[in-house]
């Protein structure tokens, strides 16, 4: 592929939140898994699993669950506000957060493709038996592996989905409306941590700002 075509396509990548009601052709979204398992992971391992929502009775109990748990969030916060409990964060601060974050995360349910990415929980890599040998401490290491896997995974299949033309995005803070996914889908081998909707776009988002290299990178000379 030309080096400046895949620039131009990491560049123009952006996250759609809108789609058209056309379903895409099934062959891409295969090609795009394709891509995803081609992504590397420690020792091979290839930890990522890709779950589509297909049933429109377990969207409908995600969004519930989504909407109960936020209004619970935010009666707990109202009652905070109503006490002496006094926090460094002002509870309206977090209500308009929790909001907005709600907001932006609900649109997934009526996407015409909704994925929930995760990892198994097999072991990865050298770092977790140095942890269980008692070697070396945690630091959230053992996750970082898995976490690594999947986001390249990820990268690999909303990129194979631009060169397509569809729209992607990819939503960790539903999560944080969803305590019980896991039973809600009745999985229990995969721990299950964003979800991506894909599409054909029916928007075009603005241009994102993006950091100058000089501002990512070090070097130790």
């Amino acid at each position: 592929m030309n080096p400046e075509k895949f620039a131009k396509l990491c560049e123009e990548r952006k996250s759609i939140r809108k789609y058209k009601k056309n379903f895409p052709p099934e062959k891409w979204i295969n090609d795009m898994l394709y891509c995803a398992t081609c992504a590397p992971s420690p020792s091979n391992l290839q930890p990522v699993r890709f779950v589509r929502l297909k049933s429109d009775y377990i969207k409908k109990q995600i969004f519930q669950i989504m909407t109960e748990t936020k209004d619970n969030y935010i009666n707990t916060l109202k009652q905070k506000k109503n006490s002496e409990d006094k926090s460094s964060v002002s509870p309206k601060k977090i209500i308009n957060r929790i909001n907005y974050y709600f907001r932006f995360s609900s649109f997934m349910i009526n996407a015409p493709i909704v994925f929930i990415v995760g990892t198994t929980r097999n072991k990865s890599g050298l770092i977790p038996y140095l942890i269980d040998a008692g070697l070396a401490k945690d630091n959230n290491y053992k996750e970082a592996e898995l976490n690594i896997s999947l986001g390249l995974a990820i990268k690999a299949f909303i990129l194979q989905a631009e060169a397509y033309g569809l729209g992607t995005c990819i939503l960790s803070a539903p999560m944080a409306f969803l305590p019980d996914l896991n039973n809600i889908c009745q999985i229990d081998n995969i721990d299950l941590k964003c979800f991506i909707t894909v599409g054909f776009p029916d928007e075009i988002p603005k241009k994102t700002h993006r950091k100058p290299i000089d501002e990512i990178l070090r070097e130790l000379s």
